[in-house]
């Protein structure tokens, strides 16, 4: 048995061709121009991360280190059980978590925090209040983290 195609069915007609073309395109575009979006969202995400790695270690490095001295790392105060004024500072740190003290020039995050002894005569935690924002130098526009923690009473 043999078989013989029609005279009339030849392939795509060029209508055809030119219509696939067009729909490939388009999706193309489309694809390219969502590009840039998704890499500075992963830029974004990065630098998000990057506070919250922060955060943890600024939170740690208090934890580990006594309260009656400066922690050891980022040197935040002390927290002597008497204590009744807030205490407050700012810091930088370089992207690898770096202390970079007040020179904010090669920070990359900028830490803001405000230590809060409890009220007096009570023997609750100490409330802290953390910022990151980056870049360190930005203007009040920049990207932010913030938290909150307690630290118990010695």
């Amino acid at each position: 048995m043999s078989f013989h195609p029609s005279p009339q069915a030849s392939g795509f007609s060029i209508v055809e061709v030119v219509l696939a073309l067009g729909i490939a395109a388009f999706a193309l575009v489309s694809v390219v121009g969502l590009l840039p979006l998704g890499l500075g969202m992963a830029g974004e995400t990065g630098d998000e991360s990057g506070a919250v790695n922060l955060t943890s270690a600024v939170v740690s490095d208090r934890l580990v280190t006594s309260s009656t001295a400066a922690s050891s790392i980022y040197n935040l105060p002390a927290m002597p059980s008497l204590a009744t004024a807030t205490l407050s500072g700012t810091f930088g740190a370089k992207e690898n978590g770096e202390y970079t003290a007040a020179d904010l020039t090669n920070a990359r995050y900028r830490v803001i925090y405000s230590l809060t002894p409890p009220a007096s005569g009570h023997s609750g935690p100490w409330t802290a209040w953390f910022k990151i924002t980056w870049p360190a130098l930005a203007p009040k526009n920049a990207s932010s983290f913030e938290t909150v923690v307690t630290f118990p009473q010695p």
